[in-house]
């Protein structure tokens, strides 16, 4: 299996996800201010879910914990694994003018190669994705000559936070088949799961159960141990101030969210969040919880979006 234009790597972990204006604007005083007393940052964003839902702070957590990864991956398929040869986490905006915000998080099992995406907006093409995830995953790990019977077991995952299905499972698998022949395997090794995390956890196993649980809430009482692990980690990192901006910053999300307004068509809503943005950082100025400087600087990337945004 050739690893050449993975530098070494031949599986990406992709996390997508959407949050609005409101809930940026209410973290930020938050995230950029100093660790409060007790040294422990919240981990729990201001919509009630995980801050490991932010796209970037996912695939900075996951890339740098090999274990973690690892974890997410065994508790989804309902196996272990051996143990992941390669972990890197790639995060950048500058991706926001391709087809989405990307933050990857590259690895490899022995056995196969997964593409594991976060989902935080409703996204009706998931199937679609799958397909081009699948391809990209292919044309990676096929050295050039080499026979097609070199190709690994490709999953691509998708855990969302909303049901792409509509069947209210936790976890639906997905094969390709004969139609003629239905017990027949096919053995392409192209495998999708979609997880749900809104669906109903009581059929989910319950380690998987309780990753989902604290992704959607944060919820952290039903003591899983990887769980409690994972919000340590996240909680470490969000000590770290230049950390907290990386993953979180006005321009950024501004940005995203804007683009994704404008391919869904929702131009006046959009219009009506930004006035609604306002009024709220007006509030947190009038309440001291946001300062002059930190109001003028989320109006100037504002504009600065919304003219970029109608050119």
């Amino acid at each position: 299996m050739a690893l050449d234009s993975f530098d070494g790597t031949s599986c990406k972990l992709c996390v997508k996800g959407v949050q609005g204006f409101r809930g940026m604007i209410l973290a930020w005083p938050r995230l950029c201010g100093r660790v409060p007393e007790g040294g422990r940052m919240d981990t729990v964003l201001p919509s009630g879910r995980s801050f490991l839902t932010n796209c970037f702070a996912f695939a900075s957590i996951v890339g740098d914990n090999e274990d973690i990864c690892r974890g997410i991956i065994e508790r989804v398929l309902g196996c272990k694994i051996e143990r992941l040869d390669f972990v890197q986490g790639e995060a950048g905006v500058t991706q926001v003018l391709k087809r989405s915000v990307r933050c990857d998080v590259l690895a490899r099992s022995p056995h196969a190669v997964f593409d594991v995406e976060m989902q935080v907006a409703v996204d009706a093409a998931i199937p679609r994705r799958a397909r081009y995830s699948h391809s990209m995953l292919d044309a990676r790990c096929l050295r050039k000559s080499e026979p097609f019977s070199g190709l690994p077991d490709a999953y691509v995952i998708f855990v969302c936070l909303f049901d792409p299905l509509g069947l209210g499972l936790p976890v639906c698998t997905v094969r390709k088949r004969v139609d003629q022949a239905p017990q027949l395997d096919y053995a392409a090794g192209q495998v999708d799961v979609i997880v749900n995390a809104t669906g109903d956890l009581g059929l989910a196993p319950p380690d998987l159960a309780a990753l989902l649980g604290y992704l959607r809430s944060g919820d952290k009482s039903a003591g899983d141990p990887f769980v409690a692990h994972v919000d340590d980690i996240l909680a470490q990192r969000l000590k770290d101030e230049e950390w907290r901006r990386e993953v979180i910053t006005f321009e950024e999300k501004l940005a995203w969210d804007c683009l994704g307004a404008e391919r869904a068509g929702f131009e006046k809503g959009r219009r009506e969040e930004r006035e609604g943005a306002k009024l709220t950082v007006a509030q947190l100025v009038e309440s001291g919880t946001m300062s002059q400087e930190q109001a003028l600087a989320f109006y100037e990337a504002l504009d600065r979006n919304v003219s970029g945004g109608a050119k």
